[in-house]
């Protein structure tokens, strides 16, 4: 990875205890507009399974922001976040620098190269990527990792939830054989044995045997508009708790990034948020 020299890390704050990560903040100057925030909170869980990938330069003043919400442990979610960046310009390489389809093709091997390790087969997570150029934004997801647009104050979803709140993803799963159980949870079947699922799409679980549980990302190309001021990235220790308008609301209302993804955690505190949370802010303009 080239960064260049006007591109500037902070590590603004971090409390740890001595098992796992707490509270992380940071900030990071892409020196081209772009002042990106970051924030890990451990939350009420007991580990912290969520992970943060930034990568500032990615080509011709292009950047990628990422957000991994791990569960059945940390290990898938580390996975992603490490191996990403080299997957990526892989892919780009070989497509002639096509954002899009490079991206949809990385998170296709990402899941394929889980499938080969053993000892990630019975750990997964959702995740949300975008590539950020100039002009222009693609994002993908899978799972509830989600992202939004702040298009001139009004928020703009990006993502698509893939779990069992959403009408399609339910009938779909309904369709191709799903059984749901009474606390409207995924009944699936490993060889650890049956239990409830809360996602219709993961990267890994591949010690989940139900064909219906998907890892295909759902994906969007979009043209920045002038109106476009910031993007957000969240786990669903957010998403779950906050509003997507009141998300942008929120941002709207802080000084700069740093104060946002802090003012964010803030909010699904007091929502009752019990999940890790992490989001990231990048601010377009």
């Amino acid at each position: 990875m080239n960064i260049e020299s006007d591109v500037k890390i902070y590590q603004l704050g971090a409390m740890r205890d001595a098992a796992d990560r707490v509270n992380r903040v940071g900030m990071i100057d892409f020196g081209n507009g772009r002042k990106t925030a970051t924030l890990e909170f451990k939350g009420g869980r007991s580990h912290m399974e969520d992970r943060v990938l930034v990568i500032p330069e990615l080509y011709d003043d292009t950047n990628l922001v990422a957000v991994f919400d791990g569960h059945g442990g940390s290990e898938v979610a580390d996975f992603l976040k490490i191996n990403t960046e080299k997957v990526f310009f892989d892919k780009l390489w070989r497509n002639n620098a096509l954002p899009k389809i490079s991206l949809e093709q990385t998170i296709n091997e990402l899941d394929d190269q889980i499938e080969e390790k053993p000892e990630l087969k019975h750990a997964g997570a959702a995740a949300v990527f975008a590539i950020v150029e100039t002009d222009k934004l693609v994002v993908a997801n899978v799972g509830d990792c989600e992202a939004v647009l702040n298009r001139n104050g009004k928020a703009m979803v990006l993502t698509e939830k893939h779990n069992l709140k959403s009408e399609t993803e339910l009938n779909k799963i309904i369709i191709n054989g799903g059984i749901v159980s009474e606390n409207g949870y995924l009944s699936v079947s490993t060889s650890r044995g049956s239990f409830d699922f809360a996602l219709t799409r993961t990267l890994g679980d591949k010690d989940i045997l139900e064909p219906h549980i998907s890892s295909e990302p759902s994906m969007i190309e979009i043209d920045l508009e002038e109106g476009d001021t910031e993007l957000i990235l969240a786990s669903d220790g957010l998403w779950s708790v906050v509003d997507y308008q009141d998300a942008v609301d929120v941002v709207r209302a802080s000084s700069d990034s740093v104060e946002a993804v802090s003012n964010l955690k803030q909010l699904a505190i007091e929502n009752k948020s019990m999940d890790n949370i992490s989001v990231v802010v990048v601010k377009l303009k």
